[in-house]
């Protein structure tokens, strides 16, 4: 049975902005082909309704290209902080055990 004493915040933290980067990315991906969808067959419909459809190709492109940064920025810093938590925390609770093979 192993202990886990120290977690490393940059490394954690580097972790986290890279999977909340790619996820970002992924559901920007979704919101342009969402987009895209709702703008070729509803085009009709918004334009008689007083909506500019070119709004919903302009957030699908801006979810791709910003949100990936923000959520990368956003990952880093909770990543810190739960690192951070933990290893404050181990001391004064306990650190967790882990059995390795």
């Amino acid at each position: 049975m192993k202990i886990l004493t120290k977690i490393d915040p940059i490394s954690t933290a580097k972790i986290f902005a890279l999977i909340w980067t790619v996820s970002s990315f992924i559901m920007g991906v979704f919101v342009v082909g969402t987009s895209s969808f709702l703008s070729a067959f509803s085009n009709q419909f918004f334009t008689q309704m007083g909506f500019d459809v070119s709004v919903y190709l302009l957030y699908g492109w801006t979810a791709v290209i910003t949100m990936p940064i923000i959520q990368g920025i956003v990952g880093f810093i909770i990543g810190l902080v739960i690192a951070w938590t933990y290893n404050y925390t181990a001391k004064w609770v306990g650190e967790i055990k882990i059995e390795l093979k």
